[in-house]
């Protein structure tokens, strides 16, 4: 049982308050098996048949690594950046920011409150956090500039840094916390969910175009979790696990790796037992179990390029991890006798990429995109994309190597699209640099550019 898991259980007590004062005590002991971070770590013991995944509902059980504490060398890549954890390190919650290695870098916040659920801003400017687990906060990256946004109990930020995305009371008769989308400068709200269930711990796709979420299901002795996405207009809501009354699951605290292309969130397969660290793919196939054997794992917070992870495991304290995105060598990074949390990670640098000159010539002018950063500019740094667009490398321009390298000191480079000539008469063709996920740096928006390829004849 969680050191903490009294205090980690209050949002859950809320919601049944919210649901119906006269509900079985059956399922308000259930309750107890709630969560912290919008988690759960553990739910008590997992009996032997539990313990065996069922391939049939969709969930590989097949331990991937994580049975102990395995050897085996890191991704070629160091980690780097920022993360933001929440530690009781001082007697409460409060925000920190601390190296990959475990080293805390700095206190953000300092006060008699429960400061969790923090995520960076897509630059790394700005944080925002719940209070209490009920307000929506935002702080300067420094932990100063500390402004009320609106209720809430969960958010994050858009891509551009424009939006929120906040879980929040939604007045309904079922009492669950509905998603809105809120504009930081209008400061109009759009509710996009209208389930019967609170939908809870959102992260936002990096291209924008979906969100995914916890849809929590709750009533009269019936309870759930599962991972679900949905469009930020409020349409497309699709479930991803697959939980309900006939099949008892907790899915929970689903998180988005940099390119989009896999979700990681921690699982209870069956009725009872302990959550484990989970990845799929971004349709909900492909279902890989990488942790187990850690008092329980939860808080899934992916590297800035994507080749790690990490969670947090349980050892009479809750402690961080890191490992390989695959699951391959866990290591204990953080463990201070307190209960410590990860929340979010973000590079020292952001890189963007913009058409600095749109069209390319055939025997002329070449097009020109230019890949910026921002943040730490004293080194190196090798930026990876790919080429696509209606227009054939090779044949139509010249081949690219799909890496760019901003020098140390310099804010920018840029990546030549030179046009091929030949003698067919051709419509204008298109090639579009998409930015790649690294280690050293997160992509900001926009994160392609497009250049036209016109003939000469």
């Amino acid at each position: 049982m969680w050191k903490d898991e009294k205090e980690s259980m209050r949002m859950d007590t809320l919601f049944l308050n919210r649901v119906n004062t006269v509900m079985p005590v059956c399922f308000v002991l259930l309750l107890i098996a709630g969560t912290f971070m919008g988690s759960v770590c553990r739910a008590g013991d997992q009996s032997e048949k539990d313990q065996q995944l069922s391939t049939a509902d969709g969930f590989d059980g097949t331990d991937n690594a994580l049975g102990g504490r395995m050897s085996g060398a890191f991704a070629s890549t160091s980690p780097g950046g920022e993360i933001l954890i929440t530690s009781d390190m001082d007697g409460d919650y409060e925000l920190y920011t601390m190296r990959a290695d475990g080293a805390i870098l700095a206190k953000l916040t300092s006060n008699t409150s429960k400061d969790s659920r923090a995520k960076w801003s897509p630059d790394g400017t700005m944080i925002a956090f719940v209070r209490d687990d009920k307000e929506v906060w935002i702080i300067k990256a420094d932990g100063t500039g500390e402004r009320f946004i609106r209720p809430g109990s969960s958010v994050d930020f858009s891509p551009d840094g424009k939006k929120l995305v906040i879980s929040d009371y939604s007045g309904s008769f079922y009492g669950g916390d509905a998603l809105y989308v809120f504009d930081l400068s209008s400061h109009e709200a759009l509710k996009i969910t209208t389930l019967t269930a609170s939908e809870l711990n959102p992260d936002w796709y990096p291209n924008q175009k979906r969100i995914v979420y916890t849809h929590y299901f709750f009533f009269y002795g019936v309870y759930y979790k599962n991972i679900h996405t949905i469009s930020p207009d409020g349409t497309k809501d699709a479930d991803l696990t697959g939980c309900d009354d006939w099949n008892i699951c907790f899915a929970d605290s689903p998180k988005w790796s940099p390119d989009g292309r896999k979700i990681a969130f921690q699982l209870v397969p069956g009725k009872t037992g302990d959550y484990n660290i989970y990845v799929m793919n971004a349709d909900g196939s492909g279902k890989k179990r990488l942790t187990t054997g850690y008092g329980g794992e939860i808080s899934p917070v992916w590297s800035p390029g994507g080749q790690y992870l990490l969670f947090c495991g349980y050892d009479g304290n809750s402690n961080i991890y890191l490992m390989n995105a695959n699951g391959s060598n866990p290591k204990l990074i953080r463990d201070d006798g307190s209960n410590t949390y990860p929340l979010d990670w973000h590079a020292e640098q952001t890189v963007r990429a913009t058409a600095v000159a749109g069209t390319g010539y055939e025997g002329g002018s070449p097009g020109r995109i230019q890949v910026s950063r921002t943040g730490k500019l004293d080194t190196d740094l090798l930026v990876a994309y790919k080429a696509g667009g209606s227009a054939t490398e090779g044949v139509d321009y010249q081949k690219l190597s799909g890496k760019v390298k901003i020098p140390g000191g310099k804010s920018s480079s840029t990546i030549v699209i030179r046009p091929i000539e030949n003698t067919s008469h051709e419509s204008p063709e298109t090639v579009t640099i998409t930015l790649l996920p690294g280690e050293p740096y997160s992509i900001g928006q926009p994160g392609k550019a497009t250049v036209r390829i016109v003939d000469n004849d």
